[in-house]
């Protein structure tokens, strides 16, 4: 959660600004930190859309997301879309989550996410120390790609 932008201290202060000066953002964000309070200030100051991040099947997920479980997503994408927020799924992609991914094609379909972005995981800061994580060949990514097509 180091990075998600909802645990910034001037969070609120940055999205008026955003919004004073006419500019439009999406945000990514954990699910975990998202609020009702948040996502309202968000929906009434310019926020487009929020992305979380998808990161394989339920038990692949939950290992790697700590507190942001295949739970808090699917909760939290459900109260943002009630609020009329739309939200978008990031299916970040390596060796250690590409057929779970696809294990997660019927739970995405159930949720209706609003849109996903597909993506391969990078090897950048502690990620590049395991193994697990190495990169997808185009091959792999493209293989993966025809497999979804095929389901």
């Amino acid at each position: 959660m180091r990075g998600d932008p909802l645990l910034y201290s001037q969070f609120n202060a940055l999205v008026l600004w955003l919004n004073k000066h006419g500019i439009s953002f999406i945000i990514k964000a954990n699910p975990s930190t998202m609020t009702r309070d948040r996502a309202i200030l968000l929906k009434e100051n310019g926020c487009q859309a929020v992305r979380f991040t998808l990161f394989g099947n339920r038990t692949t997920h939950n290992a790697h997301r700590g507190l942001d479980t295949i739970e808090e997503l699917e909760n939290k994408t459900r109260m943002l879309k009630t609020l009329g927020m739309p939200v978008m799924w990031n299916l970040t992609l390596g060796k250690v989550n590409l057929d779970q991914t696809l294990d997660a094609l019927p739970f995405i379909l159930s949720v209706k996410p609003n849109g996903i972005s597909i993506g391969r995981l990078a090897r950048l800061g502690r990620l590049g120390h395991q193994e697990e994580f190495t990169d997808l060949t185009p091959e792999e990514y493209r293989s993966f790609l025809l497999r979804i097509l095929e389901f």
